[in-house]
């Protein structure tokens, strides 16, 4: 069983750089244009049900802590960073005409915080972030060059500030996964 959940975080990781392997491009293929369903169905049926079920995993086999990933485009970890800041771009930094439902972004957030809260383990605890050092590929220029709506600089700066603690937490599951803040996703 541990090494069928090890295959599974590889699956998870595959299904999710599946559809794009930034943030840019994870927006582009998931939510833009024509394609805003696909979201919807992609992620309730398909990657929300695989980070939900990798959670359970760890909690019923810690070692799972130990496998990693060969290469950073096959990590899990990274995999799931990926999907929080997409789905946090999207869902706080689109206007309300422009965001998935409300219920599918509380269900993702709450899955990928399970993800966290069961994987963290209590080996460190980040310390606050500055809002300063946020990666440039979540800034609302990503949202403008796809034409999507925008809400205002300050209210984006006010959910950055709340998102970063969360963040925080998934960059430090990467480097215990042995892939810290140089290797971060780059379309």
């Amino acid at each position: 069983p541990v090494l069928a959940a090890g295959i599974e975080r590889k699956q998870t990781a595959e299904a999710i750089f599946g559809v794009g392997r930034c943030v840019d491009e994870f927006i582009e293929v998931a939510w833009v244009g024509r394609s805003r369903g696909t979201l919807d169905n992609y992620l309730l049926n398909s990657v929300l049900s695989r980070v939900d079920q990798l959670s359970h995993r760890h909690l019923a086999y810690p070692i799972l802590h130990f496998f990693h990933s060969p290469s950073p485009d096959k990590s899990t970890s990274r995999a799931i960073l990926l999907l929080s800041d997409s789905i946090f771009l999207i869902g706080k930094g689109t206007s309300v005409e422009d965001r998935p439902p409300v219920s599918l972004l509380r269900l993702a957030e709450r899955t990928i915080d399970n993800y966290v809260d069961l994987t963290d383990s209590g080996v460190a605890t980040p310390e606050d972030g500055d809002p300063k050092n946020f990666p440039q590929s979540l800034s609302l220029d990503v949202l403008k060059e796809h034409d999507l709506q925008t809400v205002s600089d300050q209210e984006f700066q006010t959910a950055i500030e709340e998102y970063l603690p969360k963040r925080k937490r998934l960059l430090m599951l990467c480097d215990m996964d042995g892939w810290g803040l140089d290797d971060e996703q780059r379309c």
